[in-house]
């Protein structure tokens, strides 16, 4: 039961950065909502040019726990998020 319970402590603590970050939950709601947009072709590929590079650079700050690189794509997200009125 210990093993259950310290198994259970570490994947929780291993998973809060990610929980607690907000590129997690807005990169997908923002990506449904440039699905959804009405653009020219021309606008939603630089928009989507854009939201890529943050998805990105996101992923890589978790991944290598680069806490510079996540603020920079969160950067990224909320110029994208402006540009579309969001």
């Amino acid at each position: 039961m210990k093993n259950l319970i310290l198994a259970a402590v570490i994947v929780l603590l291993s998973t809060a950065p990610a929980l607690a970050c907000l590129g997690v939950t807005e990169f997908p709601e923002t990506e449904k909502l440039l699905d959804g947009l009405n653009l020219s072709a021309e606008d939603r590929a630089e928009l989507m040019k854009d939201f890529r590079k943050g998805e990105r650079i996101h992923t890589e700050g978790h991944e290598t726990n680069d806490m510079n690189k996540m603020g920079q794509s969160l950067r990224i997200l909320e110029g994208v998020k402006k540009q579309i009125g969001k």
